[in-house]
């Protein structure tokens, strides 16, 4: 059995349109024939058919030609708002319902196909062919006839703008489902925080109708605002109290709070609004929490207008939310999992290979910047020895230690690493020679006052620390020939007796 053939939208225009034609050439050669006929009686019964198969054609064709019609639209329109005029002037009174039916369906089928000025058009037309049949039959006199005459154009006017305002409604609805599938999908993919901060931003901007937006998160006692948007301005570093505000009531109740009218004061306890970002209040707030494994926040919308927001807004809030926040909560953890690629388990410094990643940029800044960059590499005095005598636990405990001591004399951008074993280095971007070594001097000086006491072991002397000092680019301008030179100095500081430092 062959299967049915499926007619192209070119091919069917192209049946279409001479058909449109055709049907007006013949309705005009049926009117001129009317015209001829003696009998009034004959000539309007005869036009009430052509006006109600013209009508009935107009309904047909533009619920098949939807969306919309091409240049031939406007053959359309006046072909059908002629005759929906002479069937409303001439249709019996026992059957007069049957215009409006006709009216608010050929209306109906126009919002789907035509402009608003096609269907003001086929109104007006209408309207007029309606009007100059009842003058010749001379019903104009009569009010029931002047209130029929107003209430078609009237109705199909209100028809049409009902329609429109419904389409316009689920069209809305539509792009807005489909914005924030596409964002879904979008942040279902991103293992960025600034990624999901983006598409946020997008969604928002395109969705919702307001005048401030944020995607916050909880940071201890504090709300840290990481988008803030309001009023055609971004803010950044934005940190809100958790206690006593409308976010903190969020997030602690974990449930949506909707307020669509600030200008009553909220009745929820311990919470009093306040201004964020320009000083102008919000009329109209809408928070949604959210709390997954690593992230604990919320998102907002607010406007300066009361009753800016309905429950659809809330709706596509809550599920925007619920993308946003599986996306952060994936984006955290990735951020952890590649943290611990990087970290070395015990210490919790940088381990050998990402360390050497992170000199790299280091010295490719210095460079840029033509500024000094310095190294030190250090070493625990027998260690091995100190292992054996005191067990591994305390040779731990002492590694942990030394760590927290570098990280009291170092900066925040500065980084150390665990190059092996006992052995550390730190870098130290716009440093020079001189300034490292009083850097080096106070961990010497700190540690040789330090003790250590771990289970059955009290006071147990921490064990000296030799180090080797070397800068770029003044004394080397490769990285390994850095790392090497400092090494080499460490080494030195070995063979001159230990707890030294080199040069």
């Amino acid at each position: 059995m062959s299967s049915p053939k499926i007619i192209s939208g070119k091919a069917y225009r192209r049946v279409l349109v001479p058909g449109v034609f055709l049907a007006v050439v013949i309705f005009l050669l049926v009117v001129a024939l009317v015209l001829i006929v003696e009998q009034n009686s004959l000539r309007q019964n005869i036009l009430f058919y052509i006006s109600v198969a013209g009508s009935s054609y107009g309904l047909l064709v533009a619920l098949f030609r939807y969306p919309t019609w091409e240049n031939e639209s406007w053959v359309h329109v006046v072909l059908v708002g002629i005759s929906l005029g002479i069937f409303a002037s001439l249709v019996p009174d026992y059957i007069f319902f049957t215009i409006y039916i006709l009216y608010v369906l050929n209306m109906i089928s126009a919002v789907l196909s035509f402009s608003v000025v096609q269907i003001h058009t086929m109104v007006a037309i209408a309207f007029l062919f309606h009007l100059y049949g009842y003058a010749q039959l001379n019903k104009l006199a009569d009010l029931r006839d002047w209130l029929f005459l107003l209430s078609l154009p009237s109705l199909s006017l209100v028809v049409a703008e009902i329609v429109h305002r419904l389409q316009k409604t689920i069209n809305d609805n539509f792009m807005q489902i489909e914005m924030i599938n596409k964002i879904s999908r979008k942040l279902s993919s991103s293992l960025d925080e600034n990624e999901v901060h983006t598409w946020f931003k997008e969604a928002i901007q395109n969705v919702f109708d307001a005048d401030t937006y944020y995607l916050a998160l909880v940071n201890g006692d504090y709300l840290d605002l990481g988008l803030f948007y309001d009023d055609g301005k971004y803010y950044h570093a934005v940190h809100l109290p958790l206690e006593g505000t409308l976010g903190g009531w969020t997030i602690k109740n974990q449930q949506t709070l909707f307020l669509n009218d600030l200008r009553v004061e909220p009745q929820l306890d311990g919470v009093k609004t306040r201004l964020v970002g320009k000083e102008k209040a919000s009329l109209s707030w809408l928070g949604v929490p959210f709390q997954t494994e690593h992230v604990t926040g919320l998102t907002g919308i607010a406007s300066y207008d009361p009753l800016a927001f309905t429950q659809r807004d809330v709706e596509l809030l809550e599920s925007l939310t619920q993308q946003a926040a599986l996306a952060l909560n994936n984006a955290r953890q990735h951020k952890l999992v590649v943290k611990q690629t990087r970290i070395d388990s015990l210490t919790q410094v940088y381990n050998h290979g990402y360390f050497l990643e992170r000199l790299s940029e280091d010295i490719f800044m210095a460079q840029a910047d033509n500024v000094p960059l310095s190294i030190i590499m250090l070493d625990v005095d027998f260690f091995k020895k100190y292992n054996d005598m005191y067990g591994h636990l305390v040779g731990d405990e002492v590694l942990m230690l030394m760590v927290k001591t570098i990280k009291r004399f170092i900066k925040e951008r500065d980084s150390i690493g665990r190059w092996g074993g006992e052995e550390f280095v730190i870098s130290l971007p716009k440093t020079s020679l001189e300034e490292a070594k009083l850097v080096a001097k106070r961990i010497q000086e700190t540690l040789e006052t330090m003790h250590v006491s771990v289970l059955t072991h009290r006071d147990i002397p921490v064990p000296t620390v030799s180090q080797g000092i070397a800068e770029y680019p003044r004394e080397a301008d490769k990285l390994f020939e850095l790392v090497d030179l400092a090494d080499q100095r460490l080494y030195i500081a070995k063979e001159r007796g230990r707890n030294q430092i080199e040069p």
